[in-house]
């Protein structure tokens, strides 16, 4: 089953596309500080070659979205290590998470989150045994978390309500072209799809709903007014028949 087309969606891939490209620049310019030239070349160049495949081959697909947002957690890990968990790397992850947003899916932050704390949970017990050397404590590592999941939460309900903005005024635009599809004949029965229960949805619902009760009973008006004058003339002209009689008796008795 194909997925669904959203203009926000394309957009959004567009960025991320320019966006691995300079994080894998990054990476290379990040290589020369500790000889990570490895590391940059295979799982940075790698990552890229991923996300940029399923962004070209599946561009509105979910999956693409959830690939794209480990990509970026996984770039985010990438330059941690290259500086050898240098604490204002951790920068990089508060500043992939909002490029998140563009999606306007809350689900990519579940699977971002995940990452991060698997990746930070894995080192700190990796470097807890002495491999690799350095690394940050404990109790900063659980700040660090609680500060991206506290960003991931805002984010992920910024997302979610920009979405169902986006959905409810594709579905009021929807709704218009069947509406004006027929130029001659404006059927005001059609309704935007309500599943979102967004606002402007039921409210643009109720104001079709309005004009078609108007329109309605004004036909309704009109038709009475039909019958109404139609009752009117044939009165009349039964009153003009009887008048007619009338005169013709009179002067048939004045005659006499």
């Amino acid at each position: 089953m194909s997925n669904p087309s959203y203009s926000w969606v394309s957009s959004a891939n567009k960025n991320m596309q320019f966006t691995f490209i300079a994080l894998a620049v990054i990476s290379l310019g990040l290589a020369s500080v500790n000889q990570t030239w490895i590391e940059a070349l295979l799982f940075g160049g790698s990552t890229t070659a991923i996300c940029l495949t399923f962004i070209h081959m599946h561009p509105q697909s979910t999956l693409t979205q959830h690939v794209v947002a480990i990509g970026l957690m996984l770039f985010s890990a990438l330059h941690i290590h290259q500086m050898h968990g240098l604490v204002e790397m951790h920068f990089g992850i508060f500043v992939l998470l909002s490029f998140l947003a563009y999606y306007r899916n809350w689900q990519l932050y579940i699977t971002a989150i995940t990452v991060v704390v698997v990746h930070h949970l894995a080192f700190f017990v990796m470097q807890s045994q002495g491999l690799p050397e350095g690394g940050l404590l404990f109790y900063l590592i659980i700040v660090h978390a609680i500060y991206a999941l506290v960003q991931a939460v805002m984010l992920a309900k910024m997302a979610k309500d920009n979405r169902t903005d986006s959905m409810s005024a594709m579905a009021i635009t929807d709704s218009i072209d069947m509406i004006m599809l027929d130029k001659m004949v404006i059927d005001l029965k059609i309704r935007a799809d309500d599943s979102l229960d967004a606002k402007s949805i039921v409210a643009f619902n109720s104001l079709l709903g309005m004009f078609d009760n108007l329109i309605v009973d004004m036909r309704n008006a009109a038709e009475q007014i039909d019958s109404t004058s139609e009752i009117t003339s044939r009165n009349s002209a039964e009153l003009h028949d009887t008048k007619q009689k009338s005169m013709t008796e009179v002067e048939y008795i004045d005659s006499s």
